[in-house]
């Protein structure tokens, strides 16, 4: 039998992860829809040519299926490394989709 803890630590860490994926898809498809930029990930671009509502659903899947494994495995390194460096990641690349955004207003 398999019984795990998660502590609240763990919680507000992955609910982190998941409002920063969220809210890069967000800016990812207002940025797109203004022709700023293009989505990179052939697969994600792909359900970005389907409409808003396939990316954002396939983003929130993706993630919610990395967030379960990276719970499941919480107590291994390799989790742990992987959980902080998703995040640094995420907020670097929100903080850059912000920039463009800013950026681009200002040229308005």
């Amino acid at each position: 039998m398999y019984v795990d803890v998660y502590g609240t630590r763990l919680w507000i860490t992955l609910l982190l992860l998941m409002v920063l994926s969220l809210t890069d898809g967000y800016l990812t498809l207002l940025l797109i829809d203004n022709g700023l930029v293009y989505e990179a990930n052939p697969i994600m671009a792909a359900y970005a040519d389907f409409g808003s509502l396939s990316f954002i659903a396939m983003k929130t899947l993706m993630t919610t299926a990395s967030i379960l494994l990276l719970c499941l495995f919480h107590s291994f390194p390799a989790a742990r490394i992987s959980l902080f460096l998703s995040i640094v990641m995420y907020t670097l690349v929100i903080a850059f989709e912000l920039q463009i955004l800013y950026r681009h207003s200002l040229s308005w």
